[in-house]
Formats: C-alpha cells, structure tokens, sequence
C-alpha cells in the first residue's frame, strides 16, 4: 500500500465576478509531476444594507434591541 501524503494550500479568488482559470503544478525535484487546470466561477457578492438600512420585514425575529457584541 503506497503511503499518502496529503497538504492542504489555499488561494485567493479573483475579485472580478465571471469564469477564471487556475492551474496548479505540482514539482518534485526539479521535473514537472502533474498539472490540473480548474475552472472557477466567481459570483459579485450581493449588497447587504447597513444596520439602518433595514425595514421591519427583513429583521431577524427575536434580535429587537440586542447589539452585535452581546452575543
């Protein structure tokens, strides 16, 4: 049974909405072992409307009065 080495790695995704490549290499040694190109669909993140902003329908019930930091 061949020992399995597994190392997490983040990224940062692209800021601008639509479809974006990303390749990733894997070296060992100096030699190209394997390459993977991966698709990634960034969506704009919707506008969330300040404390203020909101009206007494999109409230969350029961948070009448309460502040972030009492939680």
């Amino acid at each position: 049974m061949a020992h399995e080495v597994q190392t997490p790695f983040g990224f940062r995704l692209p800021e601008q909405p639509g479809i974006h490549e990303v390749w990733f290499q894997l070296y060992q040694a100096g030699r190209l072992i394997q390459v993977a190109a991966l698709k990634i669909e960034v969506q704009a993140a919707p506008d969330i409307p300040a404390a203020g902003e909101l009206d007494e329908t999109s409230r969350t019930p029961g948070t009448e009065g309460e502040d972030a930091t009492d939680a």
